[in-house]
C-alpha cells in the first residue's frame, strides 16, 4: 500500500525530498543522532530513525554528502548550513524535503491520517479566532499546516 503518492508536482523546483512507505529493518542513525536517542522509547526511535534516513537521501538528491540531523530547542531539524527543510512521518511512513536556503526561504511539510483529532490536541493547536472557520477535517488541516 502506497501512503505517500509521488509529490514531485507539489513541491517548488529547488526542493528535493524523499519519501519512505515503511521503515527500515535497522535503525540507520548516526553517531551523533544515537546519542540523541538515547532516552526515547522504541516507537519513537524507530520514526526518528525512518525520518532521518529520509532526510539524508533528500540531501543526497541536492547534492550534500550525509551528515546527521540534530534536533533544535523546539524539535525542529537542524539542517546543514545553508540547507532549509522539514521530516514528518506517521505510522509506517515517513518523508523529508530540503533545499538550499538561497532559493527557498523555508520549506514545511507535512503528513497526517485523515482521521479526526482528538480533543485535547485541538484546544492546543486552534487558537479562538480560528474557531469559525475550523471545524472537522478542517481542524486537522490546520493542525497540519502549523505542524508544516
Amino acid at each position: 500500500m502506497t501512503l505517500i503518492p509521488d509529490l514531485t508536482d507539489l513541491l517548488p523546483a529547488a526542493a528535493a525530498y524523499h519519501a519512505s512507505n515503511q521503515p527500515p529493518e535497522h535503525e540507520v542513525l548516526l553517531a551523533a543522532e544515537i546519542e540523541l536517542t538515547q532516552n526515547m522509547v522504541a516507537k519513537r526511535r524507530r520514526d526518528f530513525s525512518h525520518g532521518r534516513q529520509c532526510a539524508r537521501e533528500a540531501l543526497r538528491l541536492l547534492g550534500k554528502p550525509p551528515t546527521a540531523v540534530l534536533v533544535g530547542h523546539n524539535r525542529e531539524p537542524l539542517w546543514p548550513e545553508g540547507i532549509t527543510g522539514s521530516i514528518s512521518h506517521a505510522g509506517p511512513a515517513a518523508i523529508a524535503a530540503v533545499a538550499h536556503k538561497a532559493e527557498l526561504t523555508s520549506l514545511g511539510i507535512d503528513i497526517e491520517f485523515a482521521e479526526p483529532l482528538d480533543q485535547d490536541i485541538i484546544k492546543m493547536v486552534q487558537r479562538d479566532d480560528e474557531t469559525d472557520w475550523s471545524t472537522g477535517s478542517d481542524t486537522k488541516i490546520l493542525f497540519s499546516i502549523k505542524e508544516s
